[in-house]
């Protein structure tokens, strides 16, 4: 594993004991928190790489991965904005400063937050990334 000595300190065999630590569903909230606690993306992101795909429901990822809620939340936002801008034709009745579009984005960003929130309520045991 030369590519992880080019991207962290840690030596190759803690972190292929991390990888294999992470695997365990028992273990893997608390190699994340491990993970969290060092603040080395680059080492989270070869200990446990980010999904490449998800359901736009997973939100058991998306409260156990924060890396995937904010590349869930940005693809939404994108989406919103797109949807938005193609109904509205580029056609706006106020200033173009973009305040509607922000005003988009933090619809998107509640809604998104109010849908986590209440899969967080509803799920009150499930792993949680702070």
């Amino acid at each position: 594993m030369s590519e992880v000595r080019q991207v962290t300190a840690i030596p190759d065999s803690y972190v292929d004991v991390l990888t294999q630590l992470s695997v365990d569903p028992n273990l893997r909230s608390e190699v994340r928190d491990a993970l969290n606690r060092l603040g080395d993306d680059a080492l989270t992101n070869l200990v446990v790489p980010m999904p490449s795909s998800w359901r736009s429901n997973d939100y058991a990822l998306f409260a156990s991965d924060r890396r995937v809620q904010t590349a869930e939340l940005a693809r939404r936002i994108s989406k919103a904005v797109t949807e938005w801008s193609e109904r509205s034709s580029g056609f706006s009745l106020f200033d173009e400063s973009g305040v509607e579009i922000r005003d988009v984005e933090e619809w998107t960003r509640e809604q998104f937050s109010r849908e986590l929130g209440a899969w967080r309520q509803a799920n009150p045991d499930a792993y949680y990334e702070p």
